[in-house]
């Protein structure tokens, strides 16, 4: 049993030997001189772009390369009966697509040129009419001849050599007019200063792996996948042959839509720009016009506050002026008692005797001095509160009724006045209507209206005046029996300046009006009707406490 085992271990172990050392594959490569892609070194050794990446291929898939040396005629032979697997730097064509097997991405682009003498002059194919031809043979140079000759009718001599050193030296010689090369003989460092390339290029390519048909399809899948992983990698072996045997870089480009992309995104942000530049032109220039209009309304604004000024002056002076005129006619009756007392007194004999008629009539003269006393110092008061606003405080609206209705009574009543007849004033007073506010806006208000009344009157009528506890605020009511307001007046009475009154008239009573009501946050409403008359209603918050009312009634 120990003898058994010990043999079959020794079988176990040469056959693991056995595999091991078969588990490399061997790949026999054909390898012939078209420098820079592929040719035999010196030592024997292949060197070229197919080379580097082969070997590549080779190191990462475990392969051991086999290189056979031989012409490019030979190579095609030898892969046709199976004695190489594998040939590099293969032109791809329908006709050997039926015989050999190809990778799927190239390795190369090419094309064929035309090389001559120097002093020889072909310029064109149809130069090549009647020339001796040099090609390598077996290549696809000579399937290109011979389409040549058939698509363009051309005799050409072909002669095939077996290798590019004869075939350029054929030429060099004389004895052929041009040969067919590859692209890259122009790398070719060997490359000999007798021949010369002409402008004619034939036949675009591309350069592949090539197995023979049906054989060895996983070489050329292997191939294809390093080299899909090389040319994504600039840094990689095939970049790096290239650059050494053709001095090229790797080209970095950029795919078509991402380029487009690229272009639509600069021309956006071109339009944007522009966009940008002229908006923000468009605004400065705006912005200095509305600079120039904001500086020219506020000066139209000073004007017109400095107007307003004047007309609320003037405003003022007018009503000073009137109430003036009515005092200044009380002054005259007051003074005809008073000096008819005293001529009395001084004319009649024995007047001063008699106690009794001389204190009678000094009474009548006191009385008519203080009567005289009470007007100035109403007359004071209405210029103290035109000229120096008082403090807002609690006013008693039915108290600065009966104030403004004493003070403005003489231009009520007509006399003196171009008046044909009196106004009939009646006045309805109710208590508890004390606001928070100012006096003398109030008081210059209400006397306001009362003159508007009068003026509306000038044939006399009748001029209620009304105050009335609402709750929660104070409603004044001041109506007239006077020509009233047509619809448009009425609609443009409470602007600035706005008169009926013509040069008598400043267009600032009814605007002040408005103004004092608003101040005092209370709501005017007016009512109008042509030939009847017309009605203010003020309503002003409470701001009191309770106080016993009081009726009053016609004055």
């Amino acid at each position: 049993m120990s003898v058994a085992a010990g043999v079959l271990a020794l079988i176990a172990a040469a056959i693991a030997c056995g595999v091991e050392e078969t588990s490399a594959q061997t790949v026999r490569v054909g390898v012939y001189d078209n420098p820079p892609k592929v040719e035999m070194g010196p030592g024997g050794r292949p060197r070229g772009i197919f080379i580097d990446l082969l070997e590549h291929v080779a190191e990462s898939e475990g392969w051991e390369v086999e290189y056979v040396h031989c012409t490019w005629d030979e190579a095609l032979s030898r892969i046709a009966r199976g004695e190489i697997d594998l040939m590099p730097d293969v032109a791809y064509s329908e006709g050997r697509d039926g015989q050999l097997d190809f990778n799927r991405l190239a390795v190369l682009s090419s094309w064929l040129q035309v090389f001559t003498r120097q002093d020889a002059r072909i310029r064109s194919v149809a130069d090549l009419d009647g020339k001796t031809v040099a090609v390598l043979k077996g290549s696809i140079q000579q399937t290109v001849v011979d389409e040549l000759r058939e698509r363009f009718g051309l005799s050409l001599n072909l002669v095939a050599h077996p290798d590019y050193e004869a075939t350029i030296g054929h030429v060099e010689s004389g004895r052929a007019d041009a040969a067919i090369v590859s692209l890259f003989y122009g790398y070719n460092r060997k490359k000999r200063g007798g021949v010369r390339p002409t402008p004619v290029i034939l036949h675009p390519t591309v350069l592949l792996f090539a197995t023979a048909d049906g054989r060895n399809a996983h070489l050329l899948d292997a191939i294809d996948r390093h080299l899909a992983q090389a040319m994504n990698d600039p840094h990689s072996v095939y970049y790096r042959s290239l650059a050494y045997w053709l001095q090229e870089k790797p080209r970095t480009f950029l795919p078509a839509a991402v380029l487009w992309g690229i272009i639509a995104i600069l021309a956006i942000l071109l339009f944007f720009l522009i966009l940008s530049a002229v908006l923000r032109w468009q605004v400065n220039r705006r912005t200095a016009e509305l600079r120039e209009k904001n500086e020219a309304l506020f000066g139209a604004l000073q004007e017109l506050e400095r107007a307003r000024d004047e007309a609320l002056r003037r405003e003022r002076l007018h009503a000073f002026c009137q109430l003036a005129s009515g005092a200044a006619h009380d002054f005259n009756n007051l003074l005809v008692p008073i000096v008819a007392c005293t001529d009395l007194m001084l004319d009649e004999p024995g007047a001063l005797a008699n106690t009794g008629n001389a204190r009678q009539r000094l009474e009548v003269i006191r009385t008519a001095a203080r009567h005289g006393t009470e007007i100035v110092n109403r007359m004071q008061q209405f210029y103290r509160s035109t000229e120096h606003r008082d403090a807002k405080g609690s006013v008693d609206i039915s108290a600065v009724v009966r104030e403004v209705v004493e003070l403005g009574g003489q231009r009520l009543k007509g006399t003196g006045l171009t008046r044909k007849a009196p106004i009939e004033i009646a006045l309805n007073l109710g208590g508890n209507c004390d606001v928070d506010g100012w006096k003398t806006d109030i008081h210059e208000m209400l006397l306001n209206l009362v003159f508007n009344a009068a003026d509306a009157m000038p044939d006399g009528g009748r001029l209620g005046i009304s105050t009335e506890n609402a709750g929660g605020a104070v409603r004044i009511t001041v109506s007239d029996t006077g020509a009233g307001m047509s619809g448009e007046v009425l609609e443009r009475c409470l602007q600035p300046f706005f008169t009926t009154k013509g040069a008598m008239g400043t267009g600032m009573g009814l605007t002040m009006v408005n103004n004092i009501v608003a101040a005092h946050g209370g709501t005017l409403e007016i009512s109008s009707t042509v030939g009847k008359g017309t009605t203010f209603t003020m309503t002003f918050p409470k701001g009191a406490p309770e106080q016993p009312g009081e009726q009053h009634g016609h004055a």
